[in-house]
């Protein structure tokens, strides 16, 4: 900020009173717009109904701040600066009692109208005064006003406020609208008043809409080291994939713990990206669709998503690159998703843990094989196996058969035996077996050289 410069024994010029004026209203000016900004804002200037209530209001104590030209007019020996635009506050103080009105209510039973009441910052010099002027011709005696011309100068360039009414136009009650602001004005509260009402009280008074009142003051902010924050304040919702030191919202919360973010319903398949990381997917439609998961080291250890297959098709997820996915049993590249079935995904940062009804053909507990020989594994630990067999070149020769898999613990406990041709030969066939182990047993027929099958159960 400026400051002018007075020498000991130098003449005092007017312009040094005039600039230090000027200087200080810039200095100002500016720390106001460093805090404030540039667009014009109200504070204070409260509207209420009168003590007595009246069809008028007033107006309490505030200012507005405005973008304004520096001096619009010459200020007195300095010239008009309208160049360099600075932030003016006009003020209205307690004593000048402002009231504004009195308002007309509407004429036509069942409608009502809205005033608006509006604002503008104002700059007029005031305070005329019939003022000493040096006469130069004799100084002891002094010229009454310029050249002595008895004329009196302002005293005060005065920054206040305009507050002024707009009436809207009177319409059904409900359907009245608040009136737009005048050019160079801004609203400050909108009063409505309906058919025959005759005194305005504060329940008729509400902050106009689109009023830039200052909200928030310097004390009610809180500081930035260690701030305790009131109400309900909000924050940007990071991605789920963020793992950095930015807040934590409940909704970031929410979806990284597992209560998903959100749902969402596709009949196609295509590739996943992190938009999707939090989400449940719902697979719907007739389409075999295939699905094909973000990198697994895209996204934090933790991060999950939830496939539900509604549809009538079976649907696949399937990797990227190198990454596998881990059902209970051995990891595999894709998981088929019969209809019906569901599956949920997490990443471990290398990979990707899968559970769901869609991984139990890959777990160990179901694990099987299909063919003329084959086994089936229930959880229960029972283990079905089953083969082809041919029968002794003579009646009740043994034929050892070795079963698809070595039953885990006790071996076979029940075997049926069967032989193809019995019937279409006419013959009565009898089978047999003995000598069941983990591995296999010996199987009998009283028939010979025909072919037939064996189904085995054990543990």
């Amino acid at each position: 900020m400026d400051r002018q410069i007075v020498w000991p024994g130098a003449i005092p010029l007017e312009t040094d009173l005039l600039n230090t004026n000027r200087n200080m209203m810039v200095g100002l000016a500016q720390l106001a717009q460093a805090i404030l900004g540039s667009s014009t804002l109200a504070d204070g200037l409260a509207c209420s109904q009168t003590a007595a209530p009246s069809m008028s209001v007033t107006i309490g104590q505030g200012s507005l701040y405005s973008l304004q030209p520096l001096d619009a007019t010459p200020f007195s020996s300095l010239a008009a600066d309208t160049s360099d635009l600075i932030l003016k506050q006009g003020v209205v103080l307690a004593s000048a009692g402002l009231q504004l009105g009195p308002l007309t209510a509407p004429t036509s039973p069942g409608t009502s109208i809205i005033y608006l009441v509006e604002a503008a910052l104002s700059e007029v010099d005031t305070n005329p005064v019939l003022l000493p002027f040096y006469n130069s011709a004799n100084p002891a005696v002094p010229y009454s006003g310029p050249a002595n011309s008895d004329a009196t100068s302002f005293t005060t360039r005065k920054c206040g406020v305009t507050v002024q009414l707009k009436a809207g136009v009177a319409a059904p009650t409900g359907t009245q609208v608040q009136p737009s602001a005048d050019a160079g004005f801004i609203p400050l509260y909108a009063i409505t008043l309906a058919y025959g009402q005759t005194t305005i009280v504060n329940a008729n008074i509400s902050v106009a809409s689109g009023a830039p009142f200052i909200s928030t003051k310097l004390t009610g902010l809180a500081p930035l080291i260690s701030p305790a924050l009131t109400g309900s304040p909000t924050a940007p919702t990071a991605p789920l994939s963020d793992a950095s030191n930015r807040l934590a919202t409940t909704a970031f919360v929410k979806s990284s713990a597992g209560g998903f973010a959100s749902n969402i319903s596709v009949s196609s398949g295509g590739t996943l990206n992190s938009a999707n990381f939090g989400q449940v997917i719902d697979i719907y439609g007739s389409n075999s669709n295939i699905f094909t998961l973000p990198p697994a080291n895209s996204a934090p250890s933790g991060t999950s998503i939830w496939f539900v297959n509604t549809s009538i098709a079976t649907a696949t997820v399937q990797c990227q690159g190198a990454d596998l996915l881990y059902p209970s049993s051995a990891p595999v590249s894709s998981i088929a998703i019969p209809s019906g079935d569901w599956l949920v995904v997490e990443t471990n940062g290398g990979g990707w843990l899968a559970l769901g009804s869609a991984t139990l053909s890959s777990s160990g507990l179901f694990a099987g094989t299909q063919g003329v020989a084959g086994y089936q594994k229930l959880p229960s630990g029972i283990v079905i196996q089953w083969g082809p067999w041919q029968s002794a070149a003579s009646p009740g020769g043994a034929v050892p058969v070795t079963f698809p898999i070595a039953f885990p613990q006790s071996g076979c406990v029940a075997l049926s035996v069967v032989q193809n041709n019995a019937t279409s030969s006419g013959l009565n066939a009898c089978c047999w077996y003995d000598s069941p182990s983990r591995l296999g047993a010996n199987l009998h027929s009283s028939i010979t050289n025909s072919g037939g099958s064996y189904i085995a159960l054990g543990f």
